[in-house]
């Protein structure tokens, strides 16, 4: 890992190395799970970089991928990011030009946040809630295949969103104090 972040230091903003070193750290967190919180501290920084870099939207979109793998591998544990995430997946939503673009991947990582971190995810659940049911909103009106392509990938998002919030409230019936 120790490699990985030094190799994320000396790269270049327009390099295609960041994509390659992400994968390799979703790969690690998937393997490691909850060991894997040892390296979030030296690595959450280039994550959160990337997820800001909507100029570079195939960078954006495989940052999206490894907030839901880390959350995932994480669990609970990633409860102590979670602020940071939402704030920037929220942020890129906002974002005209780029945020309906990476709609549907963020919809399906607030599922797995919700089902990472559980009951924790209701402080969480009014504003998603408000998200998808604007993502639900939004119809098809083009013939074009992309487009149609695009609203699949967005109501399976929101699906995998509903599906992640159901299933984080019904284990936290009386969990939280």
């Amino acid at each position: 890992m120790n490699v990985l972040l030094e190799i994320l230091k000396t790269v270049g903003p327009k390099s295609s190395v960041p994509d390659t070193v992400f994968a390799t750290v979703g790969a690690l967190a998937n393997a490691l799970e909850g060991d894997f919180a040892k390296y979030m501290d030296s690595f959450v920084p280039y994550l959160y970089n990337a997820l800001q870099t909507l100029e570079e939207p195939a960078l954006c979109s495989m940052a999206i991928g490894l907030v839901s793998d880390i959350t995932r591998s994480l669990g609970e544990i990633s409860r102590a990011y979670c602020d940071d995430f939402m704030n920037r997946l929220l942020a890129i939503l906002s974002n005209a030009s780029h945020g309906s673009q990476l709609r549907p991947a963020i919809l399906q990582c607030f599922g797995d946040m919700a089902q990472a971190i559980g009951p924790y995810f209701e402080k969480y659940l009014s504003v998603v809630a408000a998200v998808l049911n604007q993502s639900s909103t939004m119809t098809f009106h083009d013939g074009a295949f992309e487009m149609f392509d695009y609203f699949i990938s967005l109501r399976e998002g929101i699906l995998d969103a509903w599906d992640g919030a159901i299933l984080a409230m019904k284990q936290g019936r009386g969990e939280i104090s």
